[in-house]
């Protein structure tokens, strides 16, 4: 978690903005936790739930177990787009079963640590929370629940819309996120 910071600063990036979906999304706000100052604004997309016992599912264990297995993961992976059949389906396993086996064991093996839930409220940079309604994977109540926590945070609610709403809706996604990084909020 602590690399992306060292990497940010390796490359001499100025005021980088942190773009995260699913349980990508917490890893940025457990990175800046750790390291204040590291990003100046965040985009969370349909994000993961900020404490591990919050998790409904054991995604770590499932995907370590069949991270490799397309016919074990595409029925998973179907259930998170809103429109079926969904033509992103295919290319979402080809992302996820090309991953490396070892970052989903880094993940798991830091994942009993990984609860920043009381610390949201430390995370000073304006963040952005897209998150749709008719999210299978995680509980709108939990995304609702960061997006409070954080105290500079825009949260937008779109009512049709899935985990997969940053592909399905990409459009949208990148309108919203051009807007606030224009006008982030200052409270």
């Amino acid at each position: 978690h602590a690399a992306g910071a060292d990497h940010a600063g390796l490359v001499r990036l100025d005021q980088p903005v942190f773009v995260g979906h699913s349980f990508g999304a917490p890893v940025g706000l457990f990175t800046e936790i750790r390291r204040p100052g590291t990003f100046s604004a965040f985009c969370l997309l349909c994000p993961g739930p900020a404490d591990h016992r919050r998790d409904p599912v054991d995604a770590l264990k499932f995907m370590i177990e069949n991270g490799r297995n397309r016919d074990v993961l595409r029925p998973g992976f179907d259930g998170m787009f809103v429109r079926q059949p969904s033509p992103w389906t295919e290319a979402t396993l080809d992302a996820v079963t090309s991953l490396d086996s070892g970052v989903h064991l880094a993940l798991q093996a830091a994942n009993p640590l990984f609860s920043i839930d009381d610390q949201l409220k430390d995370v000073a940079a304006p963040a952005l929370l897209i998150r749709g309604e008719a999210d299978p994977v995680v509980p709108p109540a939990i995304q609702h629940d960061m997006a409070c926590k954080l105290p500079r945070c825009k949260e937008v609610v779109y009512s049709t819309e899935g985990h997969m709403l940053p592909i399905e809706s990409a459009l949208i996604v990148a309108r919203e996120i051009d807007a606030f990084l224009a006008d982030p909020p200052s409270y």
